[in-house]
């Protein structure tokens, strides 16, 4: 494959990501929207210093430990 063709399949499952995590939100109530946000607040706080691929990887470790009180 290409890189245009790459960078294009990239685009197109980024912009479906995001349709299904606008819909995830909306379905959260409002407590579990606030505990999201913590977290989009953490990506936003620490992206330019660490870099979106690092704290991506944080985040999907996470999600493999699947830690919930």
């Amino acid at each position: 494959m290409a890189e245009n063709e790459n960078s294009n399949a990239f685009d197109i499952a980024a912009q479906a990501a995001e349709k299904k995590l606008a819909s995830i939100f909306e379905e959260l109530n409002p407590e579990e929207k606030r505990g999201a946000m913590a977290v989009f607040q953490w990506q936003a706080a620490n992206y330019e210093d660490s870099g979106h691929k690092r704290l991506g990887r944080i985040l999907v470790e996470y999600s493999k430990k699947r830690i919930i009180d």
